[in-house]
């Protein structure tokens, strides 16, 4: 009898070993694994970054950052898991539909857990300070080059190409400054010495 009970509980600990390494514990591996990739392209769709940077003039001071990402969400059996390779300090504060929650980071994801989803249209909205390894910043200039895959070192996102998404974009840089982009100034104002474009 001792023996069926504990080859009964060895089998257990082996379902919950092989249930650790299974699909949820590849999503949250460092980078975006192909499964993680393949979960949210099937779960998440029509997603909407509104993205805001103040830069300040000395390029040694940090990029505070705030992104609202709006998207359709129809499967919550997994957290949310949203890229961000930057220090864990770097994420200030989390909300979901205009409340804050608590939520993990560990490499290189912010996760928020199946228990504060819902299915249908969610707003995640993240204060953070803007990572720099994609920064190119001088005392003269700041560019970005944002190649496949390294969206996630400056802003927090879904970094995979098939999950795609549209984007506004809100800059705020000292008066005298120039910001160049691909697409049309909508709105310019000034305030403080500062100038803010969306």
């Amino acid at each position: 009898m001792r023996i069926i009970i504990l080859a009964f509980f060895l089998f257990i600990a082996g379902l919950l070993v092989m249930g650790c390494n299974g699909p949820r514990a590849k999503f949250t591996n460092r980078g975006v694994s192909v499964e993680l990739a393949n979960f949210r392209a099937g779960s998440i769709s029509d997603v909407v970054y509104n993205i805001g940077f103040a830069i300040p003039g000395d390029y040694r001071q940090p990029i505070s950052g705030k992104v609202a990402i709006e998207a359709h969400i129809n499967d919550v059996s997994a957290p949310l898991i949203i890229d961000f390779k930057a220090p864990a300090e770097y994420v200030q504060s989390v909300f979901l539909n205009g409340d804050k929650i608590d939520y993990k980071f560990a490499d290189e994801h912010i996760t928020i857990d199946e228990e504060y989803l819902d299915t249908g249209r969610q707003v995640v909205k993240i204060n953070f300070r803007a990572g720099e390894t994609s920064l190119n910043r001088n005392p003269d200039y700041l560019y970005t080059l944002l190649v496949p895959d390294r969206a996630r070192t400056a802003f927090p996102c879904f970094d995979q190409p098939n999950l795609k998404a549209r984007f506004n974009l809100t800059l705020t840089i000292p008066q005298h400054w120039q910001a160049l982009a691909n697409g049309a100034i909508r709105e310019e104002q000034i305030t403080g010495g500062q100038k803010t474009l969306k």
